[in-house]
């Protein structure tokens, strides 16, 4: 994997947990400061964040739009977002203060900074506008400005918290998606099958018939490792998702031939998903894959391997 990849995805995972872990010390007892700012140190945030329903984070690159719909935040009207990155946004609005103005010596620096890289930040309730603001950091991201208007930027902080808060802003649409792949169990299950390249004796095909779950091809079914290998599909996701020509290491894999096609089917067709495995890079902890609809995908190898059973895995008779 680039050491950019893992690098970036390593530390918003630090800081996402820090932050949850931050937060989860002051809920309900947040105590009042006293400030020598002569401007609301809360201006920035939202006391009652129950009601928002919308969030647009818009910079030169993207636009994401999040929007709660049916008790769920969606993305762009495309995609599921994750749901406990948006929770946990949510909290940072709910949280954040002002901690100082930017000194004069500072300002155009900052000021420049939020003119080219600042996130535009919208927050609505039931289509009004609860707040709005840029969000940007300095270059070694240890400090975050907000600004209602470029001329008075602000640092700002997270009581209890001293790591970066813009990284939130600054995910990228494929890092506010759901990462989930798979979500069924055996009592949803209608079939599934893994497809091996070359290699068909080691095929398995799982279908409901007469009432029960069989395997293909096996006669003498262990039927509690078969079910206990399906949870495997309950609830698993995905490392992260990327594009095309965004890491070329993996780009050139997609000219090889896929190995392995896993294709599972649920009572809920919303549940039913394609994916595709491509060759895995030698010594590499990580596997590139592809969805139905062609996006790119990552997966951790100790999370894909347990997958990729054969036939006589199953069979109680096997040597």
């Amino acid at each position: 994997m680039p050491d950019s990849l893992r690098r970036n995805k390593n530390i918003k995972l630090i800081v996402i947990l820090a932050v949850l872990l931050s937060l989860s010390l002051w809920l309900g007892s947040r105590e009042e400061k006293k400030s020598n700012l002569d401007v609301d140190q809360r201006l920035f945030s939202i006391e009652d964040i129950g009601g928002v329903d919308k969030i647009v984070l818009q910079n030169d690159v993207a636009i994401n739009n999040l929007i709660l719909k049916s008790g769920y935040w969606q993305l762009n009207a495309k995609y599921r977002a994750d749901q406990n990155l948006v929770e946990l946004l949510l909290a940072v609005f709910n949280r954040v203060e002002i901690q100082r103005s930017v000194s004069k010596k500072l300002k155009p620096e900052v000021i420049n900074e939020l003119n080219t890289n600042g996130i535009g930040v919208e927050v609505f309730s039931q289509g009004k506008l609860l707040q709005k603001f840029l969000v940007g950091g300095n270059a070694t991201k240890t400090n975050t400005y907000f600004a209602r208007t470029l001329e008075n930027p602000f640092i700002i902080t997270l009581p209890g918290y001293n790591n970066y808060v813009a990284g939130i802003f600054e995910l990228t649409t494929n890092q506010w998606r759901d990462r989930l792949i798979f979500s069924s169990t055996w009592r949803s299950l209608k079939s599934l099958s893994i497809s091996y390249l070359g290699l068909p004796q080691n095929d398995i095909l799982i279908d409901y018939k007469n009432d029960q779950l069989v395997m293909e091809g096996v006669n003498t079914l262990d039927t509690v490792s078969m079910l206990s290998y399906i949870e495997n599909f309950n609830q698993f996701h995905a490392i992260g998702f990327i594009d095309s020509g965004e890491y070329p290491r993996f780009d050139s894999l997609l000219i090889t031939d896929v190995v392995v096609t896993i294709a599972l089917n649920d009572i809920d067709s919303k549940k039913n998903q394609v994916l595709q495995l491509y060759p895995r890079i030698p010594n590499d902890q990580y596997y590139l894959g592809k969805l139905s609809d062609g996006q790119m995908t990552l997966f951790d190898v100790p999370s894909i391997e347990v997958l990729l059973k054969v036939g006589e895995d199953f069979d109680t008779l096997k040597d």
